[in-house]
């Protein structure tokens, strides 16, 4: 077994697909595929099951897939012992906006308390791009939000780390005529909130409009609390100011979202696992913290 063969073997399983492996890899669609085959002729096992739409590990695939990241983990690790006076790679981790705020402070003093050596390239986008970005391989670990239902279809499926249940959020009292397109605060398109906002409305038969976009949750969330337009949030991220208004206005349910922890084939150096290792940690940690605080509060627990 050749490190290459075994790179493609984990970058086919992670990233769902020969094409997306490629551009991970820098690779060429053909050249992943001939690894992939040589690897199962050496071994005399199919790794994969293809179709037309999905490639999925086999039995034997699924047993290979723990050795093959410990020897490229090994690997790298052999090559940071020996070669101390270089530089460490950049870790490239991807975030939306608003987990980052709830999140971040957290993760980044943690993995600074032993690798702080180890620089990180941190990348704020809505949830959409940064799984583009990880399968492009632009991103080494990406922290996600992915429909509930899948409906955006081809996006990468990544470890589920929770479910989070969204809110309308506005000023208390906000007036909302019936007769009046719904104004609406979003991020730009692409963005999974904006979505769930715009398809609850349109099949409740509710106009709206999008009247303020900004990438930014603390330019939305000014305008949330100035009472201009209404928005879609998590339940525990209710900027200041704002509440959750869904009963009182009248509006449509909104679905739950899930959030996943994206992984690419380079994150197999010591520094990418033990970061991994945190975001799930920190993640499931403040998702206890908010459970705890809602049962003590008499609130739902998130």
């Amino acid at each position: 077994m050749e490190l290459s063969q075994l790179r493609s073997l984990v970058a086919v399983a992670e990233l769902n697909g020969f094409s997306a492996a490629a551009q991970s890899l820098n690779l060429t669609q053909s050249a992943v595929s001939a690894q992939i085959r040589r690897l199962e002729h050496g071994l005399g096992v199919r790794l994969f099951d293809r179709t037309s739409r999905s490639v999925t590990l086999t039995d034997a695939g699924g047993s290979l897939m723990p050795y093959a990241r410990r020897i490229l983990y090994l690997t790298e690790l052999a090559a940071t012992s020996v070669s101390q006076s270089q530089a460490p790679p950049a870790l490239r981790f991807g975030i939306t906006s608003e987990q980052a705020a709830h999140h971040l402070p957290e993760i980044l003093r943690r993995f600074t308390e032993d690798f702080g050596e180890v620089p990180l390239q941190i990348d704020c986008a809505v949830s959409t791009d940064l799984t583009e970005r990880l399968a492009n391989g632009l991103l080494d670990v990406a922290l996600a939000i992915r429909h509930e239902t899948g409906r955006n279809g081809g996006a990468l499926m990544g470890e589920t780390l929770g479910v989070e249940p969204l809110v309308w959020v506005g000023t208390a009292g906000i007036d909302l005529p019936a007769d009046r397109p719904i104004p609406l605060a979003c991020n730009p398109e692409g963005c999974i909130h904006r979505a769930h906002a715009i398809d609850a409305l349109t099949r409740a038969g509710r106009p709206w409009t999008v009247r303020y976009t900004s990438d930014s949750p603390a330019a939305a969330n000014a305008t949330l609390a100035a009472g201009l337009a209404i928005g879609v949030k998590a339940d525990h991220a209710v900027p200041q100011g704002c509440v959750d208004i869904g009963d009182s206005a009248g509006l449509p349910t909104l679905a739950t979202v899930t959030v996943e922890l994206h992984r690419a084939p380079t994150a197999v150096s010591p520094a990418g696992s033990a970061f991994i290792d945190i975001v799930r940690e920190v993640y499931a940690r403040q998702v206890e913290r908010r459970s705890r605080d809602g049962r003590l509060s008499g609130r739902r627990p998130t």
